[in-house]
């Protein structure tokens, strides 16, 4: 699993949709997206 907390963000690139969460980082030169889920609000004790 790769730990990707200390990478940088990038704010110039912006992602659109409904489906959670999304950022842009530069890791090891190149950019990624990481999506992040939505909240369960029916079942609190999911998790990811």
């Amino acid at each position: 699993m790769i730990d990707f907390t200390k990478c940088e963000i990038d704010p110039f690139r912006a992602y659109a949709g409904s489906n959670g969460g999304k950022i842009s980082i530069i890791y090891k030169g190149s950019h990624y997206m990481l999506k992040f889920p939505p909240s369960a609000l029916n079942v609190p004790d999911m998790s990811y």
